[in-house]
């Protein structure tokens, strides 16, 4: 004969096992938070009017310098995670994540309103979603392989021509 028990009766007659206690549940990482611009503290900052692109198109080096000497005076606020500079935006953007959001808070209180290069530097944090890329120009773009072709040429023709005095130095002796 089959008998029906009721589930307090059954639960009773189970015998419990060994490591039967429940574990806690793992944390699982949570992916919209760790890729997400809301941050608990906020350590990104945008820096407006820093430089007029237009300055880069002559001088290959100016954006390296620029990088320079803008990652050095923030440094001194506090470590930089990630340094971009968009080169190509009118309102000469720059953006910064600093590790600490102190660094962030002591780099707009110094840095908002300061006189740079006759420009008078707009910092705050950024927003979360704006988005300060901006594609070159294709006239620009023209402008910018032609004097780097031409630069190449000048390269080349410095070394034929270095070749060439070791060449006629090693005939000689």
């Amino acid at each position: 004969p089959v008998t029906i028990e009721s589930g307090a009766e059954f639960r009773k007659k189970r015998k419990k096992q060994k490591g039967s206690r429940k574990k806690p549940p793992k944390k699982r990482l949570n992916q919209n938070e760790a890729l997400s611009w809301e941050e608990e503290h906020r350590t990104h900052i945008v820096l407006k009017h820093v430089f007029d692109p237009k300055d880069g198109w002559e001088d290959f080096e100016f954006f390296k310098d620029l990088e320079v000497e803008i990652k050095s005076e923030c440094e001194k606020f506090g470590p930089i995670e990630l340094f971009k500079i968009f080169e190509n935006n009118p309102d000469g953007i720059i953006t910064i994540k600093f590790e600490e959001p102190v660094a962030a808070g002591l780099c707009i209180e110094k840095l908002n309103g300061r006189w740079f290069d006759q420009k008078r530097l707009v910092v705050d944090y950024y927003d979360g979603y704006s988005n300060y890329f901006v594609e070159e120009p294709e006239g620009r773009k023209k402008a910018r392989d032609k004097a780097w072709a031409k630069w190449l040429e000048h390269e080349e023709d410095e070394e034929d021509d270095e070749n060439h005095e070791q060449l006629i130095n090693k005939s000689e002796t």
